[in-house]
């Protein structure tokens, strides 16, 4: 009653070192030093390159047999980055590109526009240098007739009875919600 032995040649795949069993019912051992796998060691699964005989990291992939996936700009860095390093395990870095802040280049401060690479509205360059630029509201108490100026040296021409450097003041001989008219007690 012979059977047939077992060999690689016959019964695995190149991916095997050695077989053993007989026909019919093989087990065959996968090279330790690829990644090859399956019953007749011939399946390379991902992230792993067959056609490098499953020995390297496919594209996208490092560090085999590792193979963590590469950190991308898509993926990593929101696609603001300029360059892109690292992978998964040891962590990405993301350099920036304009002016996009933060680890992974998500934040955009408000004084850039879009894409994070021209003065947004209210602010005056030249870019990168945007300085918010003296507005009525926010930097003359909403009391001026003209403003001028960036911030923080802004030029506020106070309305009505405002006085002060932001139109914040109302002398005590005026009505003191618009500092228009004389206050009670007072006369033109």
């Amino acid at each position: 009653n012979c059977r047939r032995l077992c060999t690689v040649e016959q019964d695995c795949s190149p991916g095997a070192t050695s077989a053993s069993g007989f026909a019919g019912s093989c087990t065959c051992t996968c090279n330790s030093s690829t990644q090859w796998t399956g019953p007749k060691c011939d399946q390379c699964s991902h992230p792993y390159n067959q056609s490098k005989d499953c020995a390297a990291c496919v594209d996208g992939y490092e560090s085999y047999p590792n193979c963590y996936r590469t950190c991308t700009n898509a993926q990593d860095c929101e696609g603001h980055a300029e360059t892109v390093t690292g992978n998964v395990n040891s962590g990405c870095q993301c350099e920036c590109a304009n002016s996009w802040t933060g680890s992974t280049c998500a934040t955009c401060p408000p004084q850039f526009g879009p894409n994070c690479g021209v003065c947004a509205p209210g602010y005056q360059g030249p870019y990168p240098t945007c300085i918010r630029i003296c507005t009525k509201e926010q930097d003359c108490s909403n009391h001026a007739t003209e403003v001028s100026g960036l911030d923080p040296t802004c030029n506020c021409t106070c309305s009505d009875q405002w006085t002060g450097t932001s139109c914040n003041q109302c002398a005590a001989k005026y009505e003191q919600t618009e500092c228009k008219t004389c206050a009670s007690g007072f006369d033109d």
